[in-house]
């Protein structure tokens, strides 16, 4: 007499696989599909279980099912990690580029950042993968732009590449319609390479200051450093003019296939140390160890902390190690491994030191421009692009207050004495 298979085990073979297998496929949530297979799992495991004790399933069967089934988890688990992750990361990026164009849009003040680097490290198209993250054609796909045009061949470059707001403004006469802020980067090379390190240093300074347009670097190069000092120190006169071209913030490019430019780190220690104006003295440095997007990732031929221009600037300066950026304790991922005793490590402060890598389009010789054509966006990329750009908007919007009044109370007293 052939035994009955109980209700309970056919009507859940039947109806609550079925029922889970519709809830999987309707579900977009990974998590909530993984337990739903789990259940599935367990349940075909009890079915199977009573077939084999009431004798109408044969053990080897099973073995041979379970074969199967491996086979499909890993084609699932592949499936997984090729369709469903990058459209995850896809949207989480999506969510951080909506911030980020948030903040430009509620800029408080307008922003320069100047790059500056050895020859090679990537400046401009740096400053284009930035401006890349941001400029968006009508479907919402990405669109490359050179923002920054690329002076190949040129030693000395000091040069202006405005990247917010995308498109130029109108002059309106409305006073209930606030223009928007603008983010400007300057783009500087070939300083270092002077051969006066007291010329160098003043032009840069006066860079960092605002006192020197762009487009003149060539001129101030024929010049001596006295001419410099006695034809631009009068613009202090003006400091709307100093505030409208002062730089905020340094966004330093070093190759990762080169060793440190200790030339450069020391002309900037220089240059910073000239100035009498505090917030050049504690302006916050940002290093990133650049390489080309491609098929092979280029690692950097020293470690990353010997790289880091802020770190070797502050504790060279006369100044002491105090700086715009808050450094933090050794925490590995956010600090890249930098150690400081200014206290507790706060999570929240940006990494001072990083690999970068950007979008470098090709260059067509017979034409003399740049072609996009190799450009194709990449998550991990872009998270890396995107983590630098907001960095770069929190560290130059900080007002640097710490110890003004100490100052203050000093100059009164040498009044007196």
């Amino acid at each position: 007499m052939i035994e009955e298979v109980p209700q309970q085990f056919t009507q859940s073979a039947l109806d609550v696989p079925c029922a889970a297998s519709s809830e999987l496929q309707n579900s977009s949530d990974i998590g909530s599909g993984l337990i739903l297979q789990h259940k599935l799992s367990e349940q075909k495991d009890t079915y199977d279980a009573h077939q084999i004790d009431s004798g109408y399933l044969d053990p080897s069967d099973i073995e041979e099912t379970e074969e199967e089934e491996d086979e499909l988890s890993e084609i699932e688990n592949e499936h997984i990690q090729r369709v469903f992750v990058p459209r995850e990361t896809e949207h989480k990026l999506k969510r951080r580029r909506n911030l980020l164009v948030t903040k430009l849009h509620h800029l408080r003040k307008d922003l320069n950042i100047l790059v500056i680097g050895p020859d090679n490290a990537g400046k401009t198209s740096l400053i284009n993968s930035l401006g890349y993250m941001i400029n968006q054609d009508d479907k919402g796909n990405l669109k490359w732009r050179n923002f920054a045009d690329y002076d190949l061949g040129r030693t000395f470059k000091y040069k202006a590449a405005r990247v917010w707001p995308l498109e130029k403004q109108k002059v309106r006469n409305s006073p209930q319609v606030a223009p928007k802020k603008n983010l400007t980067f300057y783009e500087a090379s070939g300083l270092q390479k002077c051969g006066d390190v007291e010329k160098s240093s003043t032009i840069l300074q006066y860079f960092l200051e605002g006192r020197i347009t762009p487009g003149l670097l060539t001129l101030f190069l024929l010049m001596t450093t006295d001419d410099i000092t006695a034809r631009y120190c009068d613009l202090s006169t003006d400091p709307r003019v100093l505030e409208s071209r002062r730089v905020h913030a340094i966004v330093h490019c070093t190759a990762a296939d080169q060793p440190p430019n200790n030339d450069l780190i020391k002309l900037v220690q220089a240059a910073m140390a000239k100035s009498k104006d505090p917030r050049v003295k504690k302006m916050p440095i940002l290093t990133c160890v650049t390489s080309p997007h491609g098929e092979v990732k280029q690692v950097p031929v020293y470690e990353t902390s010997s790289y880091d221009m802020s770190a070797q600037v502050r504790s060279n300066s006369v100044s002491g190690p105090s700086s715009g950026m808050r450094r933090n304790s050794s925490t590995g991922r956010l600090t890249g491994g930098h150690k400081s005793s200014f206290g507790a490590a706060n999570l929240c402060e940006p990494r001072v030191c990083r690999e970068v890598t950007y979008y470098a389009p090709d260059y067509n010789p017979v034409t003399d421009e740049s072609e996009t054509d190799n450009i194709q966006p990449d998550n991990d990329i872009n998270n890396g692009l995107l983590r630098l750009f907001d960095d770069i908007l929190r560290v130059s919007q900080r007002d640097n207050t710490k110890g003004r009044g100490r100052r203050l109370v000093n100059m009164i007293v040498e009044l007196f004495n």
